[in-house]
């Protein structure tokens, strides 16, 4: 099984390449959608879908669950990595 720390590594390089790095601990309820996508809440939607099939593509969607439905059979705590990493980006 792949090392906890070894795929933090492997998380974080994925979100490295896409996303602006953002400090967790400051106060960003990201409420304001209108603020945050003068274009219109769709393309948030999209954006976050987009980074969806990108996970899945790269292998990082349902890493907990069984290879033979689709996962790395990896650990809750691997899964868990993914979430932690993902609150550290400007992403949607």
């Amino acid at each position: 099984m792949v090392d906890v720390e070894v795929f933090r590594a492997e998380v974080r390089a994925f979100f490295d390449a896409r996303y602006r790095r953002r400090d967790p601990d400051v106060d960003d309820e990201r409420l304001d959608t209108i603020q945050r996508a003068p274009e219109g809440h769709d393309v948030l939607v999209d954006q976050a879908r987009r980074l969806q099939r990108e996970l899945a593509a790269a292998g990082l969607s349902g890493v907990d669950l069984p290879v033979e439905y689709g996962g790395r059979g990896l650990s809750h705590a691997h899964a868990a990595v993914v979430q932690d990493e993902l609150r550290h980006y400007d992403a949607p």
